[in-house]
């Protein structure tokens, strides 16, 4: 979700970027691949 970046995100969380960018890419890309072995 880049681009909307708000001021209180940043005060609620330290590294906004780095909890949500970070791990949630990989984590969905995770997911994905464990669909589809499950979908097969």
């Amino acid at each position: 979700m880049k681009g909307i970046k708000m001021e209180t995100t940043s005060n609620d969380f330290p590294t906004p970027d780095d909890f949500y960018e970070g791990p949630s890419d990989e984590e969905l890309k995770k997911i994905e691949q464990d669909l589809e072995k499950y979908s097969d």
